[in-house]
């Protein structure tokens, strides 16, 4: 049987998850990090419970297959409310078959990094999206949703074309 830890440090097929405990510093450290500069950051703010957030993922997956060369990473950011978060997340992302890189956070993070990045306000809704450029820039605070798909896949492009 796999632990949660023993989990963490297993790639299952292009999903990475990482522990609570990687957020010490809060998520735009994370956006930060020496491993994603150089590459576009698509951001996915979501809830295991938020039925738009998971109404979207299909769609989600029809971006990704458009772009599998190019060099984006996808990083998911979730609010999770149920009393096994760490389960149940990890079941939904494996259900939805989410590739990337895996953050489980309470929502007193999230607020600190729209905080962090000026762009907190008191009514903040799921899903939200972001596009980060090569720079570690924020480009695009409210990336199209991804079944707006020709609006995403011309926004990730272009982040994508910038130097």
């Amino acid at each position: 049987m796999y632990t949660l830890e023993k989990i963490y440090q297993t790639k299952l097929s292009g999903i990475h998850f990482y522990p609570e405990t990687a957020l010490k510093e809060g998520i735009l450290s994370v956006v930060e990090q020496e491993r994603y500069r150089g590459r576009v950051l698509f951001l996915d703010i979501w809830g295991t419970w938020c039925g738009p957030c998971r109404d979207e993922f299909p769609h989600m997956q029809k971006v990704k297959d458009e772009l599998q060369d190019a060099e984006i990473t996808y990083l998911y950011f979730s609010d999770e409310k149920t009393e096994a978060p760490e389960a149940h997340w990890m079941k939904t992302v494996k259900f939805y078959n989410l590739k990337g890189d895996h953050y489980l956070v309470k929502k007193d993070l999230i607020f600190q990094f729209l905080k962090d990045i000026d762009q907190y306000k008191p009514m903040f809704s799921y899903p939200t999206y972001m596009i980060v450029n090569r720079r570690g820039e924020i480009i695009d605070h409210a990336a199209p949703n991804p079944s707006d798909k020709e609006a995403l896949l011309a926004a990730l492009r272009k982040a994508l074309a910038e130097e």
